[in-house]
């Protein structure tokens, strides 16, 4: 770019930034707009059924609704209020390839003086409309437009029920009952008695069985079934935490392990055959690593045995979030989305599979968030893999050490900006200190699970 174009966007207010080429993740809030706006026109066009060439009609439109939305960048006003000192007003805003009638009249006397097409969107310079013409396959500006109705009224007509395998008498056509006709029928002056009409078709049907067959018997109700089930003793020691998941001899003397088929042949290595407690055991030890075995919920870690190594578990995420000042107790605020939150659970392993440790994370109900009340942008920028590639080649060629390292909850590092107030549940069972009515915890870091977690890590980095 010029020198002259730099100056005018400096004049202009503007700040010029280069990226290199083919790095799209160095341009976050652009990239983040033009797939907010594709998934817009995406959506558009497969809601109008529309052709795919309108597309750029429909990013027109996107970008227009765009304009007239708020954000709280601009402290909850549309960039149209802000420019124009004045609310947009959509009170009567079509819908996207709806269809519309056009007034036209260079067709002969007898021909119609209006036109099918479909409406997509105002034009920038004149404000009409820009109509799209399917048979031409034509976009024109359009002043006089008649806009169908949306809302549709459904006529639901009431039929009376009929006996199965009723034929309809001669006098009934269509459908129509008895009484129908009947009313049809019936003198001009002649009172018509409803009541007897409607004990007629209220009557049961006949039996066209006959007194020689008796009504079906009664189906049976379903039994629970009474029989006692017990866990083997290896399955509670898993659940316990102190079995392992690499296997154990189906007998003392064995050397080698049975597999699952062996079991359900009904034989093992050695020749004889299983218990109940083997095949128990060679089932849990098939899914000992599913997540099946690792509790959903608080209420369904605190029913099972382990619960002990739960909540310590759950004490040390607790006593890590209080180190870290993740939240403060306030009183509910008036008026503010409040998130929910939830426990986590996971059993950590070690390579051979025993249990490592026992691992209990609250995590923030993002898809409760508000984008543009609790949040703004969750770009973030990832890592380049030919850059990192790069990186591993040089430090083999000069025999390099390279090092790897985790960090302890990442995203509790990441520090929430002034005025970007998320407010949460407490988690169950929180104990708090002093006297509050309702009792909330306003996030000071972006917590796992929240929307800009990701994006708050990225920026301390930084």
């Amino acid at each position: 770019m010029s020198e002259e174009f730099t100056k005018y966007l400096k004049s202009k207010g503007t700040e010029r930034r280069v990226t290199v080429h083919d790095t799209p993740e160095h341009n976050g809030v652009a990239e983040r707009l033009n797939w907010t706006l594709a998934e817009r026109v995406r959506a558009m066009l497969h809601a109008s059924s529309l052709p795919k060439s309108l597309w750029g009609e429909a990013m027109m439109h996107a970008t227009w609704l765009k304009n007239r939305s708020s954000t709280r960048r601009l402290g909850n006003k549309t960039p149209y209020e802000v420019l124009y000192s004045k609310k947009p007003n959509l009170e009567k805003l079509p819908v996207w390839g709806c269809q519309v009638k056009v007034h036209d009249t260079s067709g002969s006397k007898l021909d119609m003086r209006a036109r099918d097409g479909h409406w997509v969107g105002f034009d920038p310079e004149s404000d009409r409309h820009r109509i799209y013409f399917a048979d031409r396959g034509t976009v024109g500006v359009e002043r006089s437009v008649v806009f169908a109705q949306r809302d549709a009224t459904v006529t639901l007509t009431s039929v009376s029920a009929q006996p199965e395998g009723e034929k309809n008498s001669p006098n009934s056509s269509n459908g129509e009952s008895n009484a129908d006709s009947a009313d049809a029928n019936a003198p001009p002056n002649e009172p018509v008695d409803e009541t007897s009409q409607r004990t007629t078709q209220t009557d049961d049907p006949p039996d066209h069985l006959g007194d020689a067959f008796e009504p079906p018997p009664p189906e049976p109700a379903l039994r629970r079934s009474t029989r006692q089930r017990f866990e083997s003793e290896y399955f509670k020691r898993l659940k316990a935490g102190e079995g392992t998941a690499d296997g154990r001899t189906t007998h003392p003397n064995e050397t080698a392990k049975a597999t699952i088929k062996e079991l359900f042949d009904g034989t093992t290595r050695t020749g004889k055959c299983p218990d109940d407690d083997d095949v128990v055991f060679a089932m849990v030890a098939g899914v000992a690593d599913a997540e099946a075995l690792d509790p959903s919920t608080i209420d369904e870690a605190q029913s099972r045995v382990d619960w002990g190594r739960w909540q310590t578990a759950i004490e040390s995420e607790l006593s890590s979030l209080a180190d870290a000042r993740t939240w403060k107790v306030v009183e509910r605020p008036d008026g503010v989305n409040v998130i929910g939150c939830k426990w986590v659970f996971k059993i950590k392993r070690n390579a051979v599979g025993e249990i490592d440790k026992y691992k209990a994370r609250l995590v923030a109900k993002g898809y409760s968030q508000v984008q543009g009340v609790d949040y703004d942008d969750t770009y973030t920028p990832v890592a380049c893999l030919s850059s990192l590639r790069t990186i591993l080649v040089i430090a083999a060629r000069n025999d390099w050490d390279v090092e790897v390292f985790d960090f302890h909850s990442a995203f509790l590092n990441g520090k929430l900006d002034p005025g970007e107030d998320i407010y949460m549940e407490l988690p169950p069972g929180y104990k708090i200190d002093g006297n509050y009515k309702r009792p909330v915890a306003k996030l000071l870091v972006a917590l796992y699970g929240s929307k800009q977690g990701a994006l708050k890590w990225y920026l301390e980095l930084c």
